[in-house]
């Protein structure tokens, strides 16, 4: 038995030992035991903003039945450890593959020319990445076919399909691939104390290529070398390998995870605002963008990470969303308004655009759970206002330094002649904070939704 979040006062139980009615005229010698647990003053658990899956904050008791004996008889035993329920998994995925001959053909094809495992081993990721298409249509637990051969054919597989096919055609070269079993953050944390596989519901590739190594997950079409989803950032899992097969730690390499976004706003005397806007998105932070990119339509998600994000109405002009090779993504757009800049009296105000953290995403009075932002990123909000020519007077909105240590937050403003310049910085040093450090999070993030609502007054010369 298994106990989760349950404090040790509480996990002894009471005890009520009851006679079987089912016993017959054995009565004496069967008796039932019934055990309570009983639990005060629980926390609420409530789906909030930025927090992990709510399974790892449930108070719980989990069964797992480990042996049992007969009268007069040995024990039988269920479940030995995790050797036992590496070897059922592996048992299955050996009997999914059967094309080993096919794949190390198509592998040998693939890295012709190539020198080096790495080159090769990203050979073949491109490959699936780029021939095989992604389907959530699930057959079994982790497959759509019965057999890879038919995911072969049909060039069409379940993310875990083609993590395997991954696997066995790194093998296929020679090159060392094992799957590694993991619970998806939104499924909670598994626990290595429990030795039960159904805590995982998903699982990545292992390559090794001499003294270094890679997880790699090649789910979707923008599926990243060397990165992976956010949504696959754990605590560990089970890696499978025979006799060999092992709990692992998921030791997520340090990736820059940065968005920086560049915006240029040319505002006419007459009150119109030209915009275009940049935003180059890099690590775990372009990852979670792709996969958003991933599961819409271009003009959607435009839509989504644009349009909707400036909070005035806007006329939407080109734009282009491109990833690129060094594992970044690109939005750039450019767009026009009239609801960007209003005239009060002799002064033109301007509202500064911006398109992340224009609302507190903490709200609540209390928190009983942790703040989780998955990884540590920078988000950085550059804003040029360009005007037609030089004011007679500009207030700006004041320049702010917040530092909480784990979290830090700044902006400035300059002004050169007829351009403007404001510049944000918000950093995520840390991406767990403690429940007792929500208030202060809080505050922080209610001073940076602030920044959407302050504007720009300017004031012109007038002339008689």
């Amino acid at each position: 038995m298994l106990y989760s979040n349950v404090p040790a006062k509480n996990k002894k139980p009471t005890i009520e030992l009851k006679i079987d009615p089912r016993a017959g005229s054995m009565r004496k010698l069967q008796k039932l035991k019934n055990y309570t647990w009983e639990m005060e003053n629980l926390p609420p658990i409530v789906d909030e903003p930025y927090m992990s899956s709510l399974n790892d904050y449930r108070a719980s008791l989990r069964f797992l039945l480990i042996s049992y004996t007969y009268p007069n008889a040995s024990v039988v035993h269920i479940v030995k450890g995790w050797l036992d329920q590496a070897e059922l998994s592996e048992n299955w995925f050996d009997s999914y593959c059967n094309k080993d001959k096919d794949l190390k053909k198509l592998a040998e094809e693939i890295t012709t020319g190539l020198q080096t495992q790495e080159e090769k081993s990203v050979a073949i990721f491109e490959y699936i990445k780029t021939n095989f298409k992604s389907t959530d249509d699930y057959e079994t637990v982790y497959f759509k076919f019965d057999k890879m051969s038919e995911m072969l054919t049909q060039k069409i597989g379940t993310p875990e399909a083609k993590n395997l096919l991954l696997i066995q055609m790194h093998k296929a070269i020679g090159i060392d691939a094992w799957p590694v079993l993991i619970s998806l953050r939104s499924n909670g944390k598994f626990d290595p104390s429990y030795p039960e596989r159904r805590q995982f519901n998903y699982f990545i590739s292992f390559v090794q290529i001499g003294e270094s190594w890679e997880f790699l997950d090649v789910a979707d079409r923008n599926s990243l070398y060397g990165i992976l989803q956010p949504q696959c950032l754990t605590n560990g899992g089970l890696l499978l390998d025979g006799d060999q097969s092992q709990l692992v730690r998921m030791t997520i390499k340090p990736i820059n995870s940065t968005r920086s976004d560049i915006t240029t706003m040319h505002i006419s005397t007459e009150g119109l605002a030209v915009c275009s806007t940049s935003s180059v998105m890099t690590g775990y932070y372009a990852a979670d963008m792709l996969n958003e990119f991933d599961n819409t339509t271009q003009d959607k998600f435009v839509d989504y990470f644009i349009k909707d994000r400036v909070g005035k109405a806007i006329a939407l002009g080109d734009y282009v969303c491109t990833p690129d090779e060094s594992n970044n993504f690109t939005v750039t757009g450019s767009f026009t308004s009239e609801e960007l800049v209003r005239h009060l009296d002799e002064n033109l105000i301007v509202k500064p655009v911006s398109f992340t953290f224009e609302q507190n995403p903490f709200t609540s009075e209390k928190r009983f759970f942790p703040i989780d932002f998955t990884y540590p990123f920078i988000y950085q909000n550059v804003i040029k206002i360009n005007l037609d020519e030089v004011p007679k007077e500009i207030h700006l909105p004041k320049d702010v330094l917040n530092d909480m240590g784990q979290i830090r937050m700044s902006r400035t403003s300059v002004v050169n002649g007829s351009t403007i310049t404001i510049s944000s910085t918000l950093e995520v040093i840390k991406p767990e904070l403690k429940a007792h450090n929500y208030n202060q999070a809080k505050k922080l993030f209610e001073e940076l939704s602030l920044f959407d609502d302050e504007e720009i007054s300017i004031v012109y010369e007038t002339t008689e």
